[in-house]
């Protein structure tokens, strides 16, 4: 999980680069559609509210469950 508040889009990026099945969820106080279109550009798996923990571990665990069946 990542606040895209405090890290750089190209943090995400290279973050995606080096570790490719890793779900990353960016997290922002007020997430709105333009900053979510550039955190998926940049590798990210969703964007959350920085407050919603229980969205943010579903997004994970969606992401965890995509990559799998997309292995298997």
């Amino acid at each position: 999980m990542l606040n895209i508040e405090h890290w750089l889009l190209a943090d995400v990026e290279n973050l995606h680069r080096e570790f490719p099945a890793l779900p990353i969820v960016c997290t922002h106080r007020i997430p709105d559609e333009e900053m979510w279109m550039a955190a998926l550009a940049a590798g990210a798996s969703d964007v959350c509210p920085a407050d919603d923990v229980g969205n943010v571990l579903t997004s994970v665990l969606r992401s965890l469950g995509l990559s799998r069946s997309a292995a298997a």
